[in-house]
């Protein structure tokens, strides 16, 4: 049973965007369920065929109107009822979560934006291929790139909160401006209040098919109840911001988790490349 969880566990992750791709494919969904109901007409099944067929064609029907705009529109409205309105105060920083490269919308250059507005004096980034997505925007940006620092580590909301937590809550970040799509925000921000911080939601809207949409959006209910499950969704004391874990301190040395511009040449070479041609 141990093996067994471990295995799932390692590789949910991969799992679960795997069968995301398949869903927000609506051309291979229906051609899929479409096969499935020839075979049963064409082959010899009189006992369960009728039940089957039946259940296959409301199955079809459902998944297109789970894919429809007016659905997305309700199912993400439903989520971000429960997130408050950025406030416009100050923080301490802006922490941005990453997403796949489709899925990211246009929050770089809003999390840019908010550090050129001195809403807060760093940037924090997660995720490792998105320190590159910062660099190309430097340059429509009057920021430094020692503003930014970040992980590389992190695979899930729980993680970028775990590392967020550990790298700057013992540098005094309490108050953070979190920027993430809008399906994402609600769990996010239950998740880094989680945590100890505390959370002004900076919530960006995205540019996707509808059937992305859909399935992300539908992604995050199933996220809220696991989470709340396992007791990731519930406001925790800042005690955890100042005093982390000794191994999760350890882990982020073992594996190198931290990202700075130190570790980061190419957004450097970007920063120094542009002071040249200012010069």
């Amino acid at each position: 049973m141990n093996v067994l969880r471990s295995l799932i566990g390692g590789n949910w992750s991969k799992l679960n965007w795997g069968l995301y791709e398949i869903l927000t494919n609506p051309r291979l969904v229906t051609l899929g369920i479409l096969l499935v109901v020839v075979l049963l007409i064409i082959g010899s099944y009189p006992v369960w065929r009728k039940r089957i067929l039946r259940g296959l064609m409301i199955a079809l029907c459902t998944y297109w109107v789970i894919i429809s705009p007016p659905f997305v529109a309700l199912a993400e409205g439903v989520l971000m009822s429960a997130v408050p309105a950025d406030s416009g105060e100050t923080a301490d920083a802006i922490v941005v979560i990453g997403r796949g490269a489709e899925e990211t919308g246009d929050r770089y250059p809003q999390a840019l934006q908010l550090l050129e507005q001195e809403r807060a004096p760093e940037l924090f980034i997660t995720g490792r291929y998105n320190f590159p997505r910062i660099g190309r925007l430097l340059d429509d940006y009057d920021v430094s790139v020692r503003q930014l620092s970040g992980t590389i580590c992190a695979r899930t909301t729980k993680d970028e909160a775990l590392w967020a937590s550990t790298l700057m809550g013992p540098r005094g970040v309490r108050r953070i401006i979190l920027v993430t799509d809008r399906p994402h925000m609600l769990r996010a921000y239950l998740t880094f209040q989680w945590r100890g911080f505390s959370v002004i939601p900076h919530p960006v809207a995205l540019n996707i098919s509808s059937a992305r949409h859909s399935m992300l959006t539908l992604r995050e209910y199933l996220g809220l109840v696991s989470y709340g499950i396992l007791g990731r969704l519930f406001p925790g004391s800042t005690h955890r911001l100042t005093n982390p874990p000794a191994e999760l301190v350890q882990n982020i040395e073992r594996w190198d988790c931290e990202a700075i511009p130190a570790k980061q040449p190419e957004l450097l070479q970007t920063q120094q490349s542009r002071h040249q041609q200012a010069s």
